[in-house]
């Protein structure tokens, strides 16, 4: 066995083992490959006594489960506002259970089809426009409408502003029938509304 800086290493088994010990400094840098079997991130599932797979703990994780995370999870982004947040595609197969999610095939075959609906993305003012201010903080808007005729189906806002930590948002939520925003300190946002007929 060689002890290195809190690192050791078995090389006289078959499965090498490396150990990252408390010791300081431990080992840090970039490393080009890593593999695990199994892992758990975040402040609750620390220690092992408190959380484990396998032997003596007080709550016992799933034996099926091959990664477990307390926080929000984002895919190609800093910023999740969500469990798992995804900026890009997402394949999945067809759903089974009731809360599953659905691809966009599965949901058109449901309806009869991409023909039977008639779906825009209507977008609100860019930049937004200024509202006043509210307690000597400026804020602005932005509203997407749908067109005569269609209905809302959802909707959303693009927070083209910069650094999160120097505005807040105020609104992101629906109005009759389109998509309501709105922020503090800056214009870059914009509204879009879901709407079909």
């Amino acid at each position: 066995m060689i002890l290195f800086l809190g690192v050791s290493f078995c090389l006289a088994q078959t499965e090498e083992k490396l150990t990252i010990t408390t010791y300081y400094p431990s080992p840090f840098g970039m490393y080009k490959e890593m593999r695990s079997q199994r892992q758990a991130i975040g402040d609750n599932y620390y220690k092992s006594s408190d959380y484990c797979w396998d032997g003596i703990c007080s709550t016992h994780i799933s034996s099926n489960t091959d990664l477990i995370v307390e926080g929000d999870v984002g895919i190609g982004m800093v910023d999740p506002r969500a469990k798992l947040h995804v900026n890009g595609r997402i394949k999945a197969f067809d759903p089974v259970d009731d809360d599953d999610v659905a691809t966009k095939a599965y949901v058109d075959a449901q309806v009869s089809g991409p023909g039977s609906w008639d779906c825009i993305v209507a977008s609100g003012e860019y930049p937004g426009t200024y509202r006043g201010v509210t307690g000597r903080i400026r804020w602005y808007s932005s509203t997407a409408s749908c067109p005569a005729g269609y209905t809302l189906i959802t909707g959303g806002c693009d927070w083209i502003a910069g650094d999160p930590t120097h505005y807040v948002r105020i609104s992101d939520s629906p109005t009759t029938n389109g998509w309501f925003c709105a922020i503090t300190q800056t214009n870059e946002l914009r509204a879009r509304a879901w709407c079909c007929k």
